[in-house]
């Protein structure tokens, strides 16, 4: 279940602790845990530029970064928009730049 909520974009880095305890977007995990979008998305771009050539499905990215797959392809989603990652043809996610 994913319930979205909008708050005031600025860089993660800018917030305070609080701030950045309340999420941008809230995913409902099974653990009854609250994950910051932003803050994962931040993560996952952090690993496509550290493994140049990185490219993987939905499922694959899953399980690489240990999210449930529709919180992933969130944060996938949030990244092809920004223009960060872009889809192949095969369906697999890599960097836009590249």
């Amino acid at each position: 279940m994913v319930a979205e909520r909008v708050v005031e974009n600025r860089p993660i880095f800018a917030r305070s602790l609080a701030a950045t305890l309340v999420p941008v977007l809230l995913i409902s995990l099974p653990k009854e845990m609250f994950m910051n979008v932003d803050a994962v998305a931040d993560r996952v771009r952090a690993e496509f530029v550290e493994m140049p050539g990185l490219s993987l499905t939905v499922r694959q990215a899953s399980r690489l970064f240990g999210l449930d797959q529709d919180v992933c392809r969130l944060v996938v989603d949030r990244l092809v928009r920004s223009d960060f990652l872009r889809w192949s043809s095969a369906g697999a996610v890599a960097r836009g730049d590249r």
